[in-house]
């Protein structure tokens, strides 16, 4: 098996984060697949930008006491409206991303009213609840 799809198969099949080696000389920095989130899922409607559409229970976001509904207008200092622009409606999922463990600043709209919060990141799925069983035979 190739080193490809070696890599492939770990990213796969193993249940924690396996580093990916990257051939590209202009790689900023090595990449892993571990990634660490606030537990929230955003709108990628363009009226919508930024709008929490779902909080994971477990997550930092829940944690801290954002809610569907709300709206991150700023993360790290930078505006939503324009990280999104540079990033095809993208920019502010992508920026609330990085390595677990990690903070990141963002300010939320909730009812009107701007809350400036420092999460700390964990990492994508430690808080994603297991699905649940399916429905079996009746007994």
């Amino acid at each position: 098996m190739t080193r490809p799809l070696l890599a492939l198969a770990a990213v796969l099949l193993l249940p924690f984060p396996v580093p990916i080696p990257i051939h590209a000389t202009d790689a900023p920095e090595p990449m892993t697949t571990a990634r660490g989130g606030i537990g929230v899922i955003l709108s990628m409607r363009s009226a919508d930008l930024g709008t929490v559409v779902r909080v994971f229970p477990n997550g930092p976001a829940a944690q801290a006491g954002i809610e569907a509904g709300d709206k991150i207008v700023r993360v790290d200092g930078k505006a939503v409206a324009d990280l999104n622009a540079a990033d095809s409606g993208k920019g502010a999922a992508l920026a609330i991303q990085g390595e677990p463990g990690t903070s990141v600043a963002i300010v939320v709209v909730h009812q009107g009213t701007e809350r400036a919060l420092s999460l700390q990141r964990k990492l994508l799925g430690s808080f994603i609840p297991p699905p649940s069983p399916a429905p079996g035979p009746a007994p």
